[in-house]
């Protein structure tokens, strides 16, 4: 049995504040590393990577996973994105019951 498996997941939460590359950069080690990430982004955090890198990130959850995979480049571990709008972050993390949180700045709810 793989990391992504037996361990909790880790919830990689994304701002609007200008740190997009980080997030990306920690979404790709994570992955690599084979853990399980639940990835929240928030709406502000699309426009910033819109406005500021000219990368368009989609919203809809399963073709925001596949943008993440192809641009990450990372097909191991387990990623699972949801739409920013119909979590708050606590329930989020109560519904897959993790302890790990990873944030890019502070999360708009």
């Amino acid at each position: 049995m793989s990391n992504a498996q037996t361990r909790d997941p880790i919830v990689l939460a994304v701002s609007g504040a200008s740190a997009q590359p980080l997030a990306e950069r920690a979404l790709q080690l994570l992955l690599q590393a084979e853990e399980r990430v639940e990835v929240v982004v928030s709406r502000g955090a699309i426009g910033v990577w819109q406005a500021e890198l000219g990368v368009r990130v989609p919203s809809e959850p399963d073709a925001q996973e596949q943008f993440w995979r192809a641009r990450t480049g990372c097909r191991s571990g387990s990623l699972r994105c949801h739409r920013w709008r119909l979590f708050s972050l606590p329930l989020l993390l109560m519904m897959i019951n993790s302890s790990h949180i990873l944030m890019n700045n502070a999360f708009e709810v």
